[in-house]
C-alpha cells in the first residue's frame, strides 16, 4: 500500500491480531481499515506500544487532498469523536481512517481525560436543558 501523504510504500505491523499499514520510516502515519480503529480503541494500551518506535522523517504537508490508499476516494477531515478533539481523515467509501503521526497518542490522551472527567460535554448539557424546558411546558 502507498502512503497517501508521502507516497512511500507502507509496512504491515501487527497491533495484537490486527495488521495495520504503517508509513515506517516515512511520515509515520497509519492506515486503519474499517472497524480496526474502533477495535483498537478498546484494546489494552500495550497493544500499540510499538508506535513509539516508528521511525519518522519530517514530512511535508501535501498540497493535494489526501486520497484513500484502498479505494482512491478523497478522504474527509472530521473530529474523531466530539469529546476527543483530534481531527482524523476518514474514507466515505470503505470506512477506513488515516491517522497522521502522533494522532493515535492524542486520541488516547483525550479519551482518557474525557473518561476521567465527570463533567458532561456541551452537547449533553444542551440536551439536558432542552428536556427540562420541554418537561416544564407539558400540561
Amino acid at each position: 500500500m502507498i502512503c497517501p501523504v508521502c507516497a512511500q510504500e507502507m509496512a504491515v505491523k501487527n497491533a495484537g491480531d490486527i495488521p495495520l499499514d504503517v508509513c515506517w520510516g516515512g511520515c509515520g502515519g497509519i492506515w486503519f481499515d474499517a472497524f480496526e480503529l474502533a477495535r483498537l480503541s478498546q484494546a489494552p494500551p500495550e497493544t500499540m506500544e510499538w508506535m513509539a518506535q516508528v521511525p519518522v522523517q519530517e514530512a511535508q504537508i501535501p498540497a493535494h487532498k489526501l486520497q484513500c490508499p484502498r479505494c482512491s476516494l478523497p478522504l474527509m477531515r472530521r473530529l474523531f469523536k466530539p469529546a476527543v478533539k483530534v481531527v482524523v481523515d476518514e474514507c466515505p467509501g470503505c470506512g477506513g481512517f488515516w491517522l497522521d503521526h502522533g494522532e493515535w497518542d492524542r486520541i488516547q490522551t483525550h479519551s482518557a481525560s474525557a473518561e476521567a472527567s465527570d463533567q458532561p460535554d456541551k452537547l449533553t448539557l444542551a440536551r439536558q436543558m432542552y428536556r427540562q424546558l420541554c418537561a416544564r411546558q407539558e400540561p
